[in-house]
């Protein structure tokens, strides 16, 4: 790879990142809109709890929306949000409520195809996420972190590596969001 090449690449990715922040945050202010919430801390909880959704999505996954499945909304209800986000126990049981009307309003949007899943998905382990709220401010951080381990967690079925993908591209599980683990 020459020097070119790599200053091609980055700026391709800088494109990426300044086109997904537009993204986001165009994101978040429709969605915040669309809700019609009156208060002002709960308009502000719920833009930056979209905000930090779709930046673990775009940054810390490095997924598109359209690849949004259920994998990723484990990983940032059970690990990423507990871990990262600041909020009390009223404010973070609310986290599961805000996911859904957001995935609701991004399969209405047409950005989601497989919204309904998405959102059985984060009703089915809504009540785990909030033993998990209960029990983050009871625990100190070692024990916050075994206690997550312990916890069993619903999964998406497993797919096999030639198996269309479940993110809903079209393409083999192992060309798409199985890449990384191959």
């Amino acid at each position: 790879m020459t020097i070119t090449d790599i200053a091609e690449k980055e700026s391709e990715e800088r494109k990426r990142e300044k086109r997904l922040v537009h993204l986001a945050n165009s994101l978040s202010r429709e969605f915040t809109e669309s809700l019609r919430i009156k208060a002002k801390s709960e308009k502000e909880f719920t833009a930056y709890l979209v905000k930090s959704y779709l930046d673990y999505l775009f940054f810390d996954r490095h997924k598109e929306i359209s690849e949004l499945n259920e994998e990723h909304i484990r990983r940032f209800l059970f690990e990423f949000a507990p871990r990262n986000l600041s909020y009390d126990k009223e404010t973070g049981k609310e986290i599961p409520t805000i996911l859904k009307k957001l995935l609701n309003f991004l399969g209405e949007s047409g950005y989601v195809k497989n919204s309904l899943r998405l959102i059985n998905f984060v009703d089915e382990n809504t009540k785990q996420f909030n033993k998990i709220i209960q029990e983050k401010k009871k625990t100190t951080s070692k024990e916050q972190k075994t206690a997550k381990n312990i916890l069993p967690v619903k999964e998406a079925p497993k797919v096999g590596r030639n198996n269309p993908c479940p993110c809903g591209s079209g393409k083999k599980y192992k060309k798409c969001c199985g890449r990384s683990k191959v």
